[in-house]
């Protein structure tokens, strides 16, 4: 499963947030493990059935867009620091990417690709919005843009 499947689905409790330099440290294996026990944490914060965060990871079917679960990507996108407030830490979620896609260059190309587009499309759409509606936003970029581009989730 891929970091994005996560994301936006897009946060660990203060003592698991990451900054660049420690998620450096990690591996694809740590980074899915992060993020799992972060959605979980935040599904359960906001009660949230466990079925909306397995429709957000799976490849073929769309993200809910409904607040309990927008709740949940703001959470989950906190905790991974991809979201601070409103401002989206792209840099952050590159890194994640180049993790994820390290031993695959043409998913890592795409993805990357990906996330620029998403970034200058982003920034046009999120203004005036809520910490979840940006988290929500940018997870159905990414996600969306995955799924077009047959890039693994």
């Amino acid at each position: 499963m891929h970091l994005f499947g996560y994301i936006l689905v897009g946060l660990a409790v203060v003592d698991l947030v990451l900054s660049i330099q420690e998620i450096k440290g990690l591996n694809k294996k740590e980074i899915q493990e992060l993020e799992l026990r972060s959605l979980e944490e935040c599904r359960v914060e906001y009660n949230v059935d466990k079925s909306e965060v397995q429709n957000y990871l799976d490849m073929d079917k769309v993200i809910p867009d409904n607040d309990g679960f927008k709740k949940v990507l703001g959470c989950y996108a906190g905790k991974m620091t991809f979201v601070d407030d409103t401002r989206i830490n792209w840099d952050k979620v590159r890194l994640a990417a180049e993790i994820y896609h390290e031993n695959e260059k043409e998913y890592r190309d795409k993805s990357l690709k990906l996330i620029d587009e998403c970034e200058k499309k982003c920034k046009l759409s999120y203004e005036g919005l809520s910490h979840n509606e940006v988290s929500y936003v940018v997870a159905k970029c990414i996600k969306d843009g995955y799924v077009q581009r047959g890039i693994k989730w």
